[in-house]
């Protein structure tokens, strides 16, 4: 599944914020005993200090801070009110701007100013906060306190504690990833076209994405050890600065197959067999931890990223001919592990860690500790491979999902569409309307994922077909429910009937979707039958383990349009069941179930 070009075959080879608010303030530090006093100096001196993110650049570094490795650059202690510590490192900035191109090759980025230190926080919560500036050596440069006023503001996402099959912010507020891959900029004005994406994404709803740091478009290094591509790195903070002005998060995926294959700025070894041993090594080496480290001192006090995901479809590396399987989930599991360590360690905020599959869920893989989070890759395949389970997008979905839920953590299938490359993706040319894309998107979240499933094809499919409002209803339904409820649980497919029900249930409360079995792409799309229409009624759909003598208001929504198109009371039996006979026109209809209250 790896693109053999650039840009790469899309297999994988696309709520304003005024949460996080850049602050400035220029800040001088106590003199020092060095030769020279070193300052604090805000990045912006036009905004008050309040909660947010906030950076700075070091003023008057030595020279011998002017170094990629952060443990050899200076530290900033930050000393919350409630006496929690954090530390920072300063990181190596330089800062760019993009030349506009009229053709599609990539942007240049030429520096606007010299290299310099920067340090960047999000301060949580207001109040008086104690900071201490320390040398590598560990000789005090300065010290202060930040006078933080309050703000709204967007803390790192954890797994539920009501319910660890879903995500959570810092209070306990349900948080529902909706979107799809806008995975780098394509053509010449690339950061531009990501800006353009995820305007439409935020406006439809939307408010997650997955984004590669990849060697065309934001991977820090470079084909020699340590020499990181500052250049790269400010590209990658233009993006996710854009992602926090849309209030979007991102999934940044730190490593891919495609890379590694071809050893594109992957200095790990001359050979693949030299990149796996050096790199896929069950303890990271120290140039990986390195660049982690870096990673985490100048992004990880960014609010808007979601997780880490450690890499881009390891088994397309490890056992991508299907050889020796055993020994390339034993060789993945292992390091993810210790990868997943690495970045337990040294995040200072701990974001999620994940990494994504291609194939099939290796046990010892998604089992293996460390991994907060799952992806799971699922395309259609070119027509010559279909079988059954591809003519059903939803079929597809499941066809792992036991091994998933078994794992026992949240999990997401993070690609999904039609297989193909950008210029000949037969599926994409069928399906202008978005058939698959919404069948998965809504399933992948509907069958127990933490969030929808995303489609990959964000440029030449989503954007060019003008499907990004088919995010807007599913965006709506999910407000609908309360998520808080730690009783939902995604109900288990019944393998029988006309109509297939998905969704999520707890006793008082259902999201659900009665899928007619007809109605899949490859019927419609491929075979030229018409969507099916139920002659007469519409079968009956009855639901157990619903509070018993109880009223609900059911209430159908339409998938396409977001539409209102059925409201019903119905009562559940002494056995809590709920009974409804659909419509006969049942075609891309969601339905919401909630309990009344009492005499209602």
């Amino acid at each position: 599944m790896s693109p053999p070009v650039i840009p790469p075959r899309r297999v994988p080879p696309a709520s304003p914020i005024g949460h996080v608010v850049a602050l400035t303030l220029l800040l001088l530090c106590v003199p020092t005993t060095r030769a020279g006093a070193v300052t604090l100096e805000r990045v912006r001196a036009d905004a008050p200090l309040t909660c947010g993110l906030v950076g700075w650049r070091l003023h008057e570094p030595a020279a011998e801070w002017m170094v990629f490795d952060v443990t050899a650059t200076p530290r900033l202690a930050i000393t919350a009110p409630d006496s929690s510590v954090c530390v920072r490192r300063a990181f190596l900035y330089r800062p760019y701007r993009a030349r506009r191109r009229q053709d599609e090759s990539p942007p240049e980025f030429l520096p606007t100013g010299p290299r310099e230190l920067r340090l960047r926080h999000r301060f949580d919560r207001p109040g008086a906060h104690a900071w201490r500036l320390v040398a590598p050596d560990g000789q005090e440069l300065a010290t202060g306190v930040f006078q933080v006023t309050p703000a709204p503001v967007r803390g790192v996402l954890r797994v539920s504690r009501t319910n660890p099959r879903l995500l959570a912010e810092p209070d306990g507020t349900p948080f529902i990833p909706i979107g799809c891959n806008v995975a780098w900029g394509v053509g010449a004005n690339r950061i531009d076209a990501i800006r353009a994406h995820l305007l439409q994404l935020a406006l439809n709803g939307g408010n997650h994405f997955r984004l590669w740091c990849a060697s065309w478009s934001g991977q820090i290094e470079s084909d020699q050890p340590d020499a990181y591509r500052l250049d790269q790195a400010w590209m990658l903070d233009r993006i996710l600065e854009t992602a926090r002005h849309q209030g979007v998060r991102v999934t940044l995926v730190l490593d891919n197959h495609h890379d590694v294959l071809g050893g594109h700025n992957h200095p790990y070894g001359e050979t693949l067999e030299q990149r796996i041993a050096t790199f896929f090594a069950a303890t990271p080496g120290a140039q990986y931890i390195r660049r982690v480290r870096y990673l985490l001192a100048r992004y990880a006090p960014d609010p808007g990223i979601l997780a880490w995901e450690l890499f881009n479809e390891i088994d397309e590396v490890l056992g991508p001919q299907g050889e020796d399987l055993a020994d390339g989930e034993v060789i993945a599991a292992a390091w993810a592990a210790g990868a997943a360590e690495v970045l337990h360690a040294h995040d200072p905020d701990n974001h999620l860690v994940t990494l994504s599959l291609a194939r099939a869920p290796w046990k010892r893989v998604i089992t293996a500790p460390g991994l907060d989070l799952i992806q799971l890759h699922q395309y259609v395949p070119p027509p010559d491979m279909i079988d059954q389970h591809h003519k059903d997008g939803v079929d597809l979905l499941l066809r792992h999902r036991a091994a998933l839920e078994d794992a026992g953590g949240p999990y997401c299938y993070s690609e999904v569409g039609y297989h193909g490359t950008n210029a000949d993706n037969p599926g994409n040319a069928l399906d202008t309307d978005g058939l698959l894309l919404r069948h998965q998107a809504w399933a992948g979240f509907l069958l127990g994922g933490y969030g929808s499933a995303m489609n990959w094809w964000w440029d030449v499919y989503i954007d060019a077909h003008h499907l990004w409002p088919l995010y807007r209803p599913l965006a709506d339904a999910v407000k609908r429910v309360d998520w808080s409820d730690p009783e939902l649980a995604p109900l288990r497919p019944n393998a029988e009937g006309a109509v297939r029900v998905i969704g999520w249930q707890s006793p008082l409360q259902a999201l659900l979707w009665p899928q007619p079995r007809g109605d899949t792409w490859y019927n419609h799309l491929v075979s030229g039958h018409p969507r099916p229409v139920f002659a007469g009624r519409g079968p009956i759909m009855s639901l157990g383990s619903f509070r018993p003598h109880t009223d609900f208001q059911l209430v159908g929504h339409d998938m396409v349009s977001g539409d209102q198109r059925l409201q019903q009371r119905l009562r559940s039996t002494a056995k809590g069941r709920v009974s409804y006979r659909l419509p006969a026109d049942c075609r891309d209809l969601i339905l919401t179930l909630r309990a009344l209250p009492p005499g209602s």
